[in-house]
């Protein structure tokens, strides 16, 4: 892979970067904080996404420029022939991230997953194997050859994959202990399989036998219930029977009623009659009253009045609004003036409004900007009097204090801490093993010294004892006595230390665990926020306060043009209404209405005078009333003839409804008689079915207990076969499981240290030795020889003599961790195409800083060794050997690259 072009926008501190790559060595300079290694994290993110962190660890947010809402990386690299573009967008809204990737200038994917998919296949590399290969990270330059041999071991391991297989091994492992587990489980229930079988075998010969004693009762409950059928049909019969006499009873009851209450009925008929008779006599009376001989006429004279009243009222009222309209007009024409101002003013005022309207977002941003300036100069002062109070606690209990400013320094010290103890205690693990191991051999020395006392033959070469071989014997075992005790003293005293150690590091790690480190660095992220915040906060009420202050000089003209038209409302409001008041009257609709109701007065109260002549009385107030009583009281009469009719009518039926009842009273009667002794049969008959069912009943009890015991055992026997069915299935489980722990012991062994990882140490250790050894010897350093072995051990000779690493020079150390370095990536990827190296002098002095720029020069660079070498650096002095350099500056929060002559 050949890196040719990397855009950045809105990535990290970069806002818009292009810079072009080109073969041989390219170098990035900077300060510390200046963006350097951000173009490192492009690339990652480009190829890999926001999870392909090598670093830092930062999530998708933190790669988003602060203010900004989304961020991308268009990285263009080359495989061969093929030209490939790959482009990523993380956003800070959800469902907005993008990615695409182009070959040879055609669109190929454009989904996240799709892409993540294509670049794994394009590089022909897991993400794992090309981030430790190709990448040199932040103080890993010397680490392989620098490390103790357990480190180097455990990152060889890591870099060629035995890492995982280890971890796949110990989950095989678990995997078989849990089966382990419950195969014994299973071995123990099914065990029970044959106890069961026997158990249902016995509950179904019960059963069968239950069986036989059910027949034999069903055949006697069928012939106890033939009998108590015959009598319970007689009973039926009886009851019947005794039914009727009830009925005919409450029937002969019911009948007498009626009767009584029907000669009543006929005594009322009678009297009713008698009433209407008297009153018909009174009719001739009513028909001579004046009132009701001129009803008519009365009639007449009422309705006119009733017309006449409202027609003067209606003429009133035109009379009224006459005069009104013209008492208006005047008061109108008065505050004519008063309106016309209240217009102009109104107008002025609309105008202003709609200035201020449009000034109202200037006002409510420069009272939310200034409310949140206030916020922020109080919570600053809140943290910071906190973060005072922290300091005072922590600062003589953690170095470096107000260096923690973020969660990933807080967490990295706590991992420094913890790995410090674990390595303490490690230590204390080591001592006690070494104690304990004393003691077991000296415990072996007596047992052995013990069984040479009195023997005349020697327990282990079994040759004679004599004197000076038993005193020889016995002075090793007291020597080797001495050194163990010297061992185990010596051991004792270093674990004494490492203990008075340990509890100081513990303590330590209590203060860095705890959470007042986590408030303090959360407070000094918040104040350097709060503090940024109430910059830019007070930046933008600056920015608007000029038209803040016009905002409020339209607001005062706004308010003085609504005191002046307040002062005017009471006379607008007077004007409003007058107006309205007038547009209700039509003048000359006024007019007509007045001459024409003066014209139907006149004509109706000259008819009134005529009728009065005519029936020669004033009649009452009450006349129409008094008319409607006579009338009524007339017509009534009407109605007592026709009521009379009826009452006669209904006389008549009542009598033939008399005769009807008298004959069906004595056909009950007589039925009754018929029926008296079927009491008497009834309750013999209840007597034999009393017993009868007594009979039944005790059957039909036993039939159920036998039906209960067969039904117990029914259930106890599904039961047992549901149980047995599990514990079959248990035993072919169990076979199932042993074989699979069998085989998954297989697997375990097989992934295990003894099986495929010691084949990939000798084949990987053989492999990077043979690349490692063709760089040295193109290094032209003075080692004759070098050698990886399985165990990652690294081991060199010069001059004919094997030598230890820590006496090599720290230029032939830098050289030698290159060489392995270049034969691990060959190894791991086949072909070097690119080199990214990020701050690969981290850790190394003034001297191994010079001897890494010679081996880039003379080495690496003349003999053309990796044809694409791209080196992330604060130290400008290896700029000498690249063939292109950039510097990258921070201004203002702001990354800007640019090449270097």
């Amino acid at each position: 892979m050949r890196i040719d072009r990397i855009i950045l926008n809105n990535f990290i501190s970069h806002q818009a970067t292009d810079t072009p790559f080109y073969d041989g060595i390219t170098m990035i300079t900077g300060h510390n904080g200046a963006g350097k290694s951000s173009i490192i994290d492009a690339i990652v993110f480009a190829l890999f996404g926001p999870k392909g962190e090598y670093v830092r660890g930062k999530k998708a947010e933190d790669l988003i420029k602060k203010g900004k809402m989304f961020a991308s990386v268009e990285l263009h690299f080359s495989m061969g022939e093929n030209r490939y573009t790959v482009f990523r967008r993380v956003s800070m809204k959800k469902n907005d991230n993008a990615a695409y990737l182009d070959h040879n200038g055609s669109r190929i994917i454009d989904t996240i997953s799709g892409v993540d998919q294509e670049i794994e296949t394009i590089l022909g590399v897991s993400k794992e194997i090309f981030m430790n290969s190709v990448f040199v990270k932040q103080g890993e330059m010397d680490s392989l050859i620098d490390e103790d041999p357990a480190k180097r071991k455990e990152l060889f391991s890591k870099l060629i994959g035995i890492d995982r297989l280890t971890k796949s091994s110990r989950i095989v492992g678990d995997l078989v202990k849990e089966l382990e587990y419950e195969r014994a489980i299973l071995q123990e229930s099914v065990k029970n399989i044959d106890p069961i079988k026997n158990s249902i075998k016995e509950m179904e010969r019960q059963k069968h036998d239950l069986y036989g004693s059910l027949a034999v009762i069903r055949e006697d409950l069928d012939d106890a219930r033939k009998i108590f059928s015959g009598i319970d049909a007689k009973r039926t019969e009886l009851l019947g029977k005794q039914a009727e006499l009830n009925s005919a009873r409450l029937e002969l009851d019911k009948i007498n009623s009626e009767i009584s209450e029907t000669e009543i009925r006929l005594k009322h008929a009678v009297s009713e009659i008698t009433r209407l008779e008297s009153l018909l006599k009174n009719q001739e009376t009513i028909a001579k009253d004046p009132l009701y001989a001129n009803r008519e006429l009365v009639s007449r004279y009422f309705m006119i009045q009733s017309k006449l009243q409202p027609i003067k009222r209606e003429l009133d009222k035109a009379e009224k609004d006459k005069q009104e309209l013209r008492e208006i007009e005047k008061k109108i024409s008065g505050l004519r003036k008063d309106h016309e101002e209240f217009l102009r003013i109104s107008s002025e005022i609309e105008r202003i409004r709609n200035e201020v309207e449009k000034r109202e977002g200037i006002k409510n941003d420069f009272i939310h900007y200034s409310k949140q300036l206030e916020e922020a100069k109080k919570d600053l002062e809140i943290q910071t009097a906190k973060m005072d109070e922290l300091r005072k606690s922590l600062v003589s209990k953690i170095e470096n204090l107000e260096t923690l400013k973020d969660s990933t320094m807080v967490n990295e010290l706590r991992k420094n801490v913890t790995k410090l103890v674990f390595e303490k205690k490690s230590l204390i693990q080591q001592e006690e093993n070494t104690i304990r191991d004393a003691r077991a051999r000296m415990e072996e020395l007596q047992k052995n010294r013990s069984m040479i006392e009195g023997k005349s033959v020697c327990p282990v070469c079994k040759s004679d004892l004599d004197q000076e071989h038993y005193n020889r014997l016995k002075d090793e075992y007291e020597q080797k006595d001495r050194e163990y005790r010297i061992i185990i003293v010596d051991s004792e005293k270093r674990l004494k230390v490492l203990d008075s150690e340990l509890d100081a590091l513990k303590k330590y790690e209590s203060v860095v665990l705890s959470r007042k480190l986590d408030e303090f660095s959360a407070l000094l992220s918040g104040i350097e926020k709060n503090s940024e915040n109430a910059k830019n906060l007070q930046m933008r009420i600056n920015l608007i306060s000029g038209d803040y202050g016009e905002y409020l000089k339209l607001k005062a003209q706004l308010d003085e043009a609504t005191l002046k038209l307040k002062n005017l409302a009471v006379s607008e409001q007077s004007y409003s209404n007058y107006d309205a008041m007038i547009k209700r009257y039509d003048p000359s609709a006024l007019d007509n209405i007045i001459a024409s109701d003066q014209t139907e007065v006149r004509s109706m109260e000259g008819e009134l005078g005529v009728i009065l002549e005519t029936i020669g009385f004033m009649p009452p107030e009450d006349a129409l009333q008094k008319i409607r009583e006579i009338d009524m009281d007339y017509r009534r009469f009407e109605g007592y003839r026709q009521q009379m009719a009826a009452e006669k009518a209904t006389e008549m039926s009542i009598t033939h409804t008399l005769k009807t009842l008298g004959e069906r009273s004595k056909e009950k009667t007589e039925k009754i008689d018929s029926l008296r002794n079927v009491t008497l049969e009834l309750q013999d008959i209840e007597k034999r079915r009393k017993s009868a069912w007594d009979s039944v009943d005790e059957l039909i009890r036993r039939e159920s207990g036998i039906k209960s015991e067969i039904s117990s055992l029914e259930k106890n026997i599904k039961d047992k076969n549901d149980n047995l069915a599990i514990l079959e299935e248990s035993e072919k489980k169990y076979g199932k499981i042993s074989s699979a722990v069998t085989k998954l012991a297989r697997i375990r062994d097989a992934f295990g240290k003894d099986g495929v990882q010691e084949i990939m140490r000798k084949d990987s250790a053989e492999r990077i030795t043979n690349r490692a050894r063709s760089y040295v010897s193109s290094f032209g350093l003075n080692i004759d020889d070098m050698k990886i072995d399985e165990n990652f051990d690294i081991s060199v000779t010069q001059n004919g003599m094997d030598q230890s690493l820590n006496t090599l020079s720290g230029g032939e150390k830098t050289s030698l961790a290159i060489a392995v370095r270049l034969s691990i990536a060959r190894y791991l990827t086949g072909t070097i195409s690119t080199i990214i190296m990020d701050e690969p002098t981290t850790y190394l002095d003034e001297e191994r800083r010079k001897d890494l720029k010679d081996i880039i020069q003379y080495s690496l660079k003349n003999e053309n060794l990796v044809p694409q070498m791209i080196i992330i650096t604060h130290h400008s002095d290896l700029a000498a050997v690249a063939d292109a350099s950039y510097e990258i500056t921070n201004r203002g929060g702001n990354s800007f690259i640019r090449e270097m002559a």
